[in-house]
């Protein structure tokens, strides 16, 4: 296992920014709105989705590249749980992850749960799961982000008039 340091955490975060969605771009947009579709039943509006998701895939990411995570905090130990021990052990993690020295500590500073319903947590766990997200070859940065935009911009509006849409 390597550790995080700089040069680690820095290369996670920036795979997450470019491999959110690789390979096959047409599933992963559908994949990618339907993982805002699970966080919009549980209240989650479009920036507090995308906070969400890079925590989840630098922990996912990190698993994958055997970087070395807390004791506890790690991604196994999310896919292990259920039901409120789920929500409870997320809180945790990012909780000692915010308040963890390095780096580590900087990547997860402001971080907070925002998940009311532990059966959405387990599904968007259950979703990121079954990708190899550090082993997707096709680069398509931008193009996630795109439908999630429109889809939080016509929120948005629909928000102001009538009800509350998020994603």
């Amino acid at each position: 296992m390597m550790s995080i340091d700089a040069s680690n955490g820095r290369h996670l975060l920036d795979e997450i920014e470019k491999n959110q969605l690789r390979k096959q771009p047409c599933r992963h947009r559908q994949q990618t709105l339907g993982f805002c579709h699970t966080l919009r039943h549980d209240g989650i509006d479009y920036g507090d989705y995308i906070e969400q998701l890079t925590y989840l895939l630098f922990l996912k990411m990190a698993d994958e590249r055997s970087v070395e995570i807390p004791k506890g905090c790690d991604w196994n130990s999310l896919k292990d749980m259920s039901g409120t021990a789920l929500t409870d052990h997320y809180q945790d993690i990012l909780r000692r992850l915010r308040e963890a020295k390095g780096l580590l500590g900087d990547i997860f500073s402001q971080s907070m749960p925002r998940f009311n319903n532990p059966v959405n947590l387990k599904r968007l766990i259950t979703l990121i799961d079954e990708e190899e997200w550090t082993a997707m070859d096709v680069d398509v940065r931008a193009r996630p982000s795109r439908p999630l935009e429109k889809a939080a911009s016509e929120g948005r509006r629909v928000r102001a008039s009538t009800s509350r849409r998020g994603c």
